[in-house]
């Protein structure tokens, strides 16, 4: 036999001869006998393992065996076919809390991946609030610029009309590229401010990117909820909260399993083995011509150094630490629902009044241009006027803006 699965090996005749199988024979007799072949001896093994043994002590049962089963085969003879099966059964008392530790960690990671997720929607929200902000202040300061702009022509009409100095000419020009200078820095931040929310949303910095804006983006904040009840609702459905409570329940159980190892193990061993020249027989009758033997056993470990003790100890620590981080982030969560709701609640408030001060400075700057045309206001007058529009315009963005990241703030706060 040339070739050997990988599941075969060869047999020597001193494993066949203690094994009891005959007519036992020496391999010169083999080699005479079977036609010059050594290679004529084959077992095949076939192992199957079943462990689910836990370990620890309390309510159920699980066992743990391995069971073989040998079939020799000797060609070009009578077959002589002989099984042997070997079944250990290893009886534990396993503690359920190992099991139920399990099923806590895998919550508590599924809960952690949610405050994951919670967390990048909040960033992703800050990154096109934010690209939002840079967007409408550079629409102000291009509207800046604009006036400017056109405040310069008009004083050198002026000049040339014989009604404004040259001083105003020059105060003026500058003015106009003061102006168009801002606006070309906050296109750089526009810039900036794309490639943040295009790496936040896993895109190249460098592709194309445009944004809308949603249809309320400049309408006033929402009114807050009351502090009490955003923190209660935060408090039961923030997912970190809730991952540290099952890590904390999972060392609990973990504590517990770890004094399983002051109680004994019980083993329960079975073995059952027969011989038979046929194959039909071994299957169909198990009860002739077999043996079957079992046996009980007791073990306790009363001293083992005391490590017992110090892993009961490091469990009981581990315990502690879980109860404190849940503590921590019980009053971390509070204190991000308190600080979105007054960021919120001053966002609203600063809305209200830039929008007024936007419309008082707006009649300002109308009224330093009629003081200037009918020759009794200076240039200066129209230029601060024009500043103070620009500022309220300014503020009125940022405080709408500033509105819209405080919701996104309480809704993550507050879990979703």
């Amino acid at each position: 036999m040339g070739w050997l699965p990988p599941f075969c090996s060869k047999l020597s005749p001193t494993a066949e001869r203690s094994a009891g199988y005959a007519p036992l024979i020496t391999p010169d007799e083999t080699y005479s006998q079977l036609g010059g072949s050594q290679d004529t001896y084959v077992v095949v093994t076939v192992v199957a393992t079943v462990d689910t043994s836990n370990s620890g002590v309390n309510p159920f049962i699980a066992y743990q065996g391995d069971s073989r089963f040998q079939l020799i085969y000797r060609p070009n003879t009578p077959i002589s076919r002989q099984a042997v099966s070997f079944v250990e059964r290893r009886l534990r008392a396993v503690n359920e809390n190992n099991l139920a530790a399990a099923d806590l960690g895998e919550q508590a990671s599924r809960e952690q991946v949610d405050e994951q997720r919670l967390q990048i929607t909040y960033l992703v929200e800050q990154r096109f609030y934010e690209l939002v902000r840079a967007q409408r202040q550079l629409a102000v300061l291009a509207e800046a610029a604009t006036r400017s702009r056109d405040q310069a022509n008009y004083t050198q009409r002026l000049f040339e009309g014989g009604r404004a100095t040259q001083a105003d000419v020059y105060a003026a020009r500058a003015n106009r590229d003061n102006d168009e200078v801002q606006r070309l820095g906050q296109e750089r931040v526009v810039e900036l401010a794309r490639s943040d929310l295009s790496t936040a949303i896993g895109l190249d910095p460098g592709s194309p990117l445009t944004v809308a804006e949603p249809q309320n983006m400049m309408s006033t904040p929402a009114q807050p909820p009351p502090v009490p009840d955003a923190i209660s609702r935060a408090l039961d459905n923030r997912p970190s909260l809730k991952a540290f409570a099952s890590t904390a329940e999972q060392n609990r159980k973990l504590a517990s399993a770890s004094k399983g190892d002051y109680w004994p193990t019980v083993s329960l061993v079975g073995q059952w083995s027969r011989s038979t020249t046929e194959t039909k027989p071994f299957f169909e009758a198990p009860g002739r011509n077999s043996l079957a033997s079992a046996g009980l056993s007791l073990s306790w470990n009363l001293f083992n150094g005391l490590s017992t003790t110090a892993n009961v100890r490091k469990a009981e620590i581990q315990v502690a630490l879980a109860e404190n981080d849940l503590v921590n982030g019980r009053r971390s969560v509070a204190s991000d629902v308190e600080k979105a709701i007054a960021q919120l609640s001053t966002a609203r408030a600063q809305a209200r009044v830039a929008q007024e001060a936007e419309q008082t400075a707006k009649e300002g700057l109308r009224l330093a241009r009629t003081r200037q045309e009918v020759g009794v206001g200076t240039q200066l007058e129209v230029r601060d006027a024009e500043l103070k529009l620009t500022q309220a315009q300014l503020s009125v963005v940022g405080s709408l803006v500033d509105g819209r990241e405080a919701e996104s703030a309480l809704r993550r706060a507050q879990g979703g």
